[in-house]
């Protein structure tokens, strides 16, 4: 009801006055509007609309979240409610199907999720619920990237695992400062662990384009190894994280072909190499197919 009433000059006009009433104090509103409007039945033309006045907008807000930030500030802790915001505005378009997405929306969205960082989130014990809100928002739009716009990844995979290399670290490596004998909270954990599920989850869906992904699965299976060995405070000392970690290595050791293991070996220390051949036996053991279909 909010589009189909209206004739396709009123709603471009809309979009229009939309942008052009853009505030500091009511993005968060105008985010909330665009997402409703995302998730809309539109025709065909409505759509190619949408689209186009969408990524104006976007581009707009980016302009003011990268001018708003304090100098030196990341822009993963600038303006929690305004990234929230354009997280969720960026899942509904990709997962509504009556919006013709072109290829620079999704370019625009993947550069946003890398300029983000996640990774480099500076935590404190006052940030903690920003930064788990963000990282799982950060993962809902890659899930619905795979599974509603997967053509457009075909000539994106090293950019989109980037980032799937970022949500992971910024798990693996989650309060790996802080203090000696100083471990993790119970609400930590858990937000952790849900999380890590959801990256799990993601990566099976990964795995569900295995062609695709074929050529750089090899590269982050080998950060991921790296990334736990290189950290003796790495997440994975608990079990509840651990267990989704390497569920997502046994995916990608799925994808890999034969060439993975000379590659592990030759660009891995000993540490790694040996946690690389601990993962393979288990995989061969426990995870790999052996029936007939």
């Amino acid at each position: 009801m909010i589009t189909s009433n209206k004739t396709n000059e009123d709603f471009l006009l809309i979009l229009k006055t939309i942008n052009n009433e853009l505030k500091d104090e009511n993005i968060v509103s105008i985010l909330s509007l665009l997402r409703l409007l995302a998730k809309c039945p539109f025709s065909t033309v409505k759509g190619a609309i949408f689209n186009e006045n969408y990524k104006q907008i976007i581009f707009n807000i980016n302009l003011r979240l990268i001018g708003g930030s304090k100098e030196g500030q990341r822009i993963c802790n600038s303006y929690h409610s305004w990234l929230l915001g354009l997280l969720k505005c960026h899942q509904a378009i990709i997962e509504n199907k009556m919006v013709p997405m072109s290829a620079d929306s999704i370019d625009a969205i993947m550069t946003f999720l890398v300029d983000l960082n996640i990774k480099s989130f500076s935590l404190n014990d006052t940030n903690l619920q920003e930064f788990y809100s963000i990282h799982l928002a950060m993962i809902a739009v890659c899930f619905s990237l795979v599974k509603h716009r997967h053509l457009f990844l075909i000539d994106r995979v090293p950019q989109y695992m980037h980032i799937f290399k970022d949500l992971i670290q910024a798990i693996l490596w989650h309060q790996s400062d802080r203090r000696k004998n100083v471990g993790l909270s119970n609400v930590e954990l858990d937000a952790l662990t849900e999380s890590s599920l959801k990256l799990e989850s993601l990566m099976h869906l990964i795995a569900q384009q295995s062609i695709a992904f074929k050529r750089v699965a090899p590269f982050v299976l080998s950060f991921i190894i790296n990334l736990i060995v290189s950290n003796k405070r790495s997440t994975t000392l608990y079990n509840k994280i651990k267990t989704h970690i390497e569920n997502i290595c046994y995916e990608l050791i799925a994808i890999c072909d034969h060439r993975v293991g000379r590659f592990i070996l030759r660009c891995s220390n000993e540490a790694g190499r040996q946690l690389y051949e601990l993962l393979l036996k288990d995989y061969q053991k426990y995870h790999k197919f052996k029936g007939k279909v």
